[in-house]
């Protein structure tokens, strides 16, 4: 029997629990934190959750930028097996755990800084400068030390600083920080996790608590299908 009875410190809480991975791939999600919308719910199912890192990655690409563009179904079918081109040692070093995909804003400021050779302050600038759109001239200033930067480095060649910076221009809408993925995902996987283990008194906590709207009567058609 999984169910569990007693207090629980949410800081031993396994994040490696395959019954938890289980159960949000099968979008059993309603409630759970970040992942109970519709769009949520069908990226997990679509995905696959194998890890926690994969939840984290649900929280960046359900985004409206990233499933605009097409970034999210890139994302999957690449994590499904589809191989894609390589652009730069470096940049595919960055993005090994997202599928040659810059899904972070972190990601973006390691590419400047360890590809043009930038301090990490003057690539969070950067990254701040795109994120918010900035007049196109003084937008410019960067993209030059980016270049000059990528020169002398030799990491990248002209085409390639070329390519990755016209794609920050176009990412400037998609990217959303790793650390708030993170902290989002850590709290989806403690409602996972009581939803699993302690399912009468999420549910009652979900009731009592939760901003459900919408989602009320999803919860409370679960709790009369589990009886």
């Amino acid at each position: 029997n999984r169910y569990r009875g007693g207090e629980f410190n949410y800081s031993s809480v396994d994040f490696e629990d395959s019954a938890i991975f289980r159960q949000i791939s099968n979008g059993d999600t309603a409630g759970l934190f970040q992942l109970t919308t519709p769009a949520s719910t069908n990226l997990c199912k679509q995905m696959g959750i194998d890890c926690f890192e994969d939840i984290v990655a649900v929280i960046a690409l359900v985004r409206p930028g990233p499933m605009d563009s097409g970034m999210t179904d890139d994302y999957l079918d690449r994590k499904h097996g589809n191989r894609w081109k390589k652009l730069n040692e470096t940049y595919e070093e960055i993005t090994k755990d997202t599928y040659g995909i810059l899904v972070y804003q972190e990601q973006i400021m390691q590419v400047i800084s360890r590809v043009a050779g930038l301090s990490e302050s003057l690539a969070d600038r950067i990254r701040k400068v795109i994120a918010k759109k900035r007049d196109p001239e003084g937008f410019e200033e960067y993209r030059k030390l980016f270049f000059s930067g990528c020169e002398t480095t030799g990491k990248m060649s002209n085409r390639e600083a070329h390519i990755f910076w016209h794609g920050l221009e176009k990412w400037a809408n998609y990217g959303f920080p790793k650390a708030h993925s993170v902290e989002y995902a850590v709290i989806a996987y403690w409602t996972a996790w009581v939803k699993y283990y302690y399912p009468r008194e999420f549910y009652c906590s979900v009731l009592t608590y939760g901003e459900l709207d919408d989602g009320k009567q999803r919860i409370i058609d679960e709790m009369l299908d589990k009886g």
